[in-house]
């Protein structure tokens, strides 16, 4: 369930941001905002659609201690260990863009098939981690290694100065940020102790990565604004 969610948000982001770009050039900002407002609306009777019927059957309620997930210091711990996927799809998604037509290294549609398609990387990223990790025998080191050389590519941004090298590592962040991610959602699944709780651990953990995916880019904008883009880049990766 969780790479089916992420990967339909792959697609989406990376066919949004080019196609944004594209209607932006022709038709102006307001007009984009209305078309893309326009689908989000039009996919709404689909989403309803496809939605499952609940049926409680005989189906056993068990109680779920809110309290304990919420107090629990290794699931705090756990969900902000992966901080490093959400600031990458924040910061790239959102601040790439501008960040390359401010330092001039590509152009705005350059720069947005690449994030597009950093986007669309993460299908993979998420496919691989997620067919694999459960069946490794060496899961923490899979996953904090995997976020650790996330970490190390993200702040390596700056420092590269060829197109193409650069457009390169952006697409393996995507893969492996997505990856991260995988592994999170599947370490949270196999600690619940009973299915009731699943949803509210998956969605407090989310609560997590949205703290940092919000805050991330003031974060950005001021350090790049009062320093430079290239501390940006390192101090969020740190």
């Amino acid at each position: 369930m969780p790479l089916t969610v992420k990967t339909l948000f792959g697609i989406g982001s990376g066919i949004g941001i080019t196609g944004w770009i594209l209607l932006d050039s022709f038709t102006g900002w307001r007009i984009s905002m209305f078309i893309a407002g326009a689908l989000a609306l039009a996919v709404i009777p689909f989403m309803l659609l496809s939605m499952e019927k609940t049926t409680t059957g005989n189906k056993v309620d068990l109680p779920v201690n809110f309290w304990k997930i919420i107090l629990n210091k290794y699931r705090w711990m756990l969900g902000f260990s992966a901080g490093i996927g959400a600031l990458s799809e924040t910061i790239i998604g959102q601040m790439f863009v501008y960040y390359s037509e401010k330092t001039h290294i590509m152009s705005q549609l350059d720069s947005g098939v690449t994030v597009s398609v950093y986007f669309i990387m993460g299908i993979f990223g998420g496919y691989l981690y997620g067919r694999y990790f459960g069946i490794s025998s060496h899961k923490t080191f899979v996953y904090v290694s995997t976020a650790v050389v996330t970490s190390l590519l993200f702040i390596s941004i700056p420092l590269i100065g060829n197109l193409y090298i650069l457009t390169g590592i952006i697409w393996i962040i995507g893969a492996l940020t997505v990856a991260v991610l995988t592994m999170l959602y599947y370490i949270v699944l196999s600690i619940e102790e009973n299915n009731r709780g699943t949803s509210f651990s998956l969605g407090f953990n989310n609560f997590m990565q949205k703290i940092i995916a919000v805050a991330s880019p003031a974060l950005f904008v001021y350090i790049a604004l009062n320093i430079n883009y290239s501390y940006s880049w390192y101090i969020l990766g740190i």
